[in-house]
């Protein structure tokens, strides 16, 4: 008989996490409104080149992989539909020069 006590916890990718790796504000594709503060953070970091510079998992202020299931797997495939800001950016600037 499985004990509650012998049960572990099953961790699966955090989306906060990958929101960072993919270039998002943390939170962005969260339920609860991202703060103006939060935006202008981000959008100032990634002005400046720095939004990867360190990662927040490796500064012990955010986990790559969470116990949190409430709307996780939403969260998931919203960010994996979704577009890499920077790469978007990128083939833009070079759909321009290729116009010109």
């Amino acid at each position: 008989m499985i004990k509650p006590e012998n049960i572990k916890p099953t961790y699966e990718l955090n989306p906060d996490w990958t929101e960072w790796l993919m270039g998002w504000p943390i939170g962005w594709t969260n339920l609860n409104p991202l703060s103006a503060e939060d935006f202008i953070k981000w959008f100032e970091m990634v002005l400046s080149g720095i939004w990867w510079d360190k990662d927040p998992a490796n500064e012990g202020t955010l986990s790559r992989v969470t116990e949190n299931k409430i709307n996780r797997s939403r969260r998931i495939k919203a960010l994996g539909n979704g577009q890499v800001p920077f790469c978007v950016v990128a083939a833009t600037i070079n759909l321009e020069k290729v116009k010109k």
